[in-house]
């Protein structure tokens, strides 16, 4: 009998419900990913094309105008021209993998929360300085 490697989560859509979909997922043996649900939409297409391209050629999508950026793009220029000031820090574990999302420290996804309490607001300000007062640059991060 063939011994299978199981897929590895990768994340669930948290507005899912009860439905247990779309879920994302990772085949470790044939480095794909494996996407449980309904038929993805355009977005997550552009996603999943970017990260297989990636894989592939070691490029990946980086042209603002382009389907996959549009959105992000958008956001941004829209934030700055209300004069806010953007910054992004990354928070990368180390053995690196080619694998992100964001997660719960029990291995869920962390999905989206939404609060208007001004001390979790405080709470990320700070957090947020305290890792850009550590980080190292983005061009001078290496492997």
């Amino acid at each position: 009998m063939e011994h299978a490697v199981p897929l590895l989560f990768v994340g669930i859509d948290p507005d899912t419900g009860k439905t247990n979909s779309p879920t994302v997922w990772v085949d470790q043996e044939k480095r794909e990913l494996v996407l449980q649900g309904w038929d993805p939409d355009p977005q997550t297409l552009a996603e999943c094309a970017d990260f297989e391209r990636r894989r592939a050629t070691g490029e990946r999508d980086t042209d603002p105008a382009s389907a996959y950026w549009a959105p992000w793009v958008d956001l941004i220029g829209r934030a700055r021209a209300r004069g806010v000031v953007v910054r992004r820090a990354r928070i990368v574990s180390e053995p690196v993998t080619e694998y992100r999302n964001h997660f719960t420290g029990d291995g869920a996804s962390a999905g989206a929360e939404i609060t208007e309490a001004p001390e979790a607001a405080r709470l990320c300000a700070s957090a947020f300085e305290a890792v850009w007062d550590r980080a190292i640059p983005h061009d001078r991060y290496g492997l």
